[in-house]
Order: C-alpha cells, then structure tokens, then sequence
C-alpha cells in the first residue's frame, strides 16, 4: 500500500485504482511487506495495472438484537425501471465502478448505461447525466480493500 501512495503522488493516480503484479499473483496491501517478498534484490520486477472500472456488488447485515434475526441486504437494479428506487435484495447484483476524477460512479450491468443516482432521500437507478459521484474512505474495521 505504501508503494501504491507513493505512485500515487508522483503519477497522479488514485491507489485503489492500480493494482500491482508480481511473480504472477496480484500484491494485496497488509499481506506481506514488500521487503519480505524480495529480500535483499534491489530491484522489483512487477507490472503496475492501472483500473479504471471494476465489477462489483454490494452486500450487508443488519443485526437488530438479541433474539432478533440478522437480515441480509444487498443494492440490486434487477428489474427496475429508470427512476425507480433500487432494492435491498441480497442478489449480488453487479455494478461496474468507474472511477472519476471526483470520486466513483456505479453502473448497472442488469440495467446497462444507468447509474445508481439519487432523487432526495432514495437511491435510484438514473441515466449518465445523473450519476451521484461517491467517495470512498477505508473501511472502519482497518481491513484492507
């Protein structure tokens, strides 16, 4: 990850859109120290793979409390119209994450050219010119992406 930051000041690119390939396998932040993998070698042979969209979805738990069940959540686009509030089903319904200058914008692969946008307090499926433009921040628990 230190490696992915310092990349990033000097190239410009966000760290979480690049992934880093050494010895056949993807490098993964918090798994092993770069030093570790390398040992004293001086010099690092790995390809640097800048990401401008990924697949992804999005999943939860609810726990409502002692004696209560847990209730599994998810963001589906699966057969809403444009305009339409998104569902919670727990699907793992698709979205392409394209990331922007701003932050990210997610894309319905069930729903193809519409983005997840929002119209006052719901989370709807919209066009290109609607795209609400999200931020990432790391994960409250410190586990890596």
């Amino acid at each position: 990850l230190n490696l992915k930051k310092e990349i990033q000041e000097s190239a410009g690119w966000p760290a979480d859109g690049m992934k880093l390939v050494w010895s056949g396998g993807v490098l993964q932040p918090n798994h092993a120290k770069l030093d570790a993998l390398i040992g004293d070698s001086q010099k690092v042979d790995a390809t640097l793979v800048k990401l401008t969209e990924r697949r992804v979805w999005f999943d939860g738990i609810a726990w409502k409390g002692h004696g209560v069940p847990e209730v599994t959540a998810g963001v589906s686009a699966k057969g809403v119209t444009e305009h339409s509030q998104l569902t919670n089903n727990a699907d793992k319904d698709a979205f392409l994450r394209h990331l922007v200058d701003e932050g990210v914008r997610f894309e319905s692969l069930s729903n193809p050219g519409h983005f997840m946008s929002v119209s006052r307090s719901k989370v709807v499926l919209g066009k290109p010119e609607e795209a609400e433009i999200f931020r990432e921040v790391p994960a409250l628990n410190g586990a890596p992406e």
